[in-house]
């Protein structure tokens, strides 16, 4: 049973420091990393400490490679301080405290666009403005316009725009399976749906996108899926998980 004591040791660390951190975000290997940095320099009553790759992966348990990647990371972000001793040929590595000069600016954004799928409730949020509406089809780059069906529209702002679906994140799919999304006929649950494309893909049974719509757009077409109103189309996660691309659709008798 483990009962650490203070007089077997502490870090002094402000509560200014630690309100800092706590309000800023960090991967997990980053936050392992930077812990073990603070408890190798103020643990020690140090401002920076000479510390050796292999021992950062040693005692943090994360492989080398690992480790001088998020080395490099937080010192890009500015948060520890990378210190080469040339004459030594050894690096000191501290923490950097004055966190008014972390650099914690997003990465530039690429212009990418998103497509909503049709009849799909979003709530798309601005700065910090947002509506709910249904959209047939939204698009939005980096830079653009959004424009949904309820007439109302947003001016080309300049700054990082988010789309929020009221259950998961849009761009967590990829941009095949909203193609596939956006012609099925019947849209009934689509994490269901994106679970199986995943799955298919993983197995490798997947053909082209483009042989998956011609095959749909054949489909949609056939007595089967036209008829009682398309009572018979099935879930697009069963047409997934049994292949159904491969079907053969029946010729009709005159």
């Amino acid at each position: 049973m483990a009962n650490p004591q203070p007089e077997d040791g502490v870090t002094r660390i402000s509560n200014e420091i630690l309100e800092a951190l706590w309000k800023i975000n960090l991967s997990s290997y980053e936050t392992r990393v930077l812990l073990y940095l603070i408890r190798k320099t103020y643990g020690w009553h140090k401002k920076t400490e000479w510390i050796a790759l292999s021992l950062f992966a040693k005692e943090i348990g994360i492989d080398r490679r690992l480790i001088h990647r998020t080395l490099k990371s937080l010192s890009s972000k500015g948060i520890i301080l990378v210190i080469p001793q040339d004459d030594k040929k050894r690096v000191y590595y501290g923490f950097q405290k004055d966190y008014d000069k972390w650099n914690l600016s997003s990465p530039k954004m690429t212009h990418k666009t998103i497509v909503i799928p049709q009849d799909d409730k979003t709530k798309i949020s601005i700065g910090n403005k947002s509506k709910s509406c249904i959209v047939s089809s939204l698009q939005m780059t980096t830079s653009g316009v959004i424009s949904t069906d309820d007439g109302l529209s947003s001016p080309e702002i300049p700054i990082k725009e988010t789309i929020i679906k009221e259950n998961y994140i849009t761009s967590s799919f990829s941009e095949e399976f909203l193609k596939l999304w956006v012609s099925y006929p019947k849209k009934v649950g689509k994490q269901a749906a994106w679970k199986a494309w995943l799955s298919a893909k993983k197995k490798g049974i997947l053909p082209p996108i483009e042989t998956i719509i011609q095959k749909l757009t054949e489909q949609k077409k056939s007595d089967q899926w036209t008829k009682e109103k398309g009572q018979f189309i099935p879930n697009p996660t069963t047409w997934i998980n049994q292949g159904r691309w491969d079907d053969e659709i029946p010729k009709k008798k005159w």
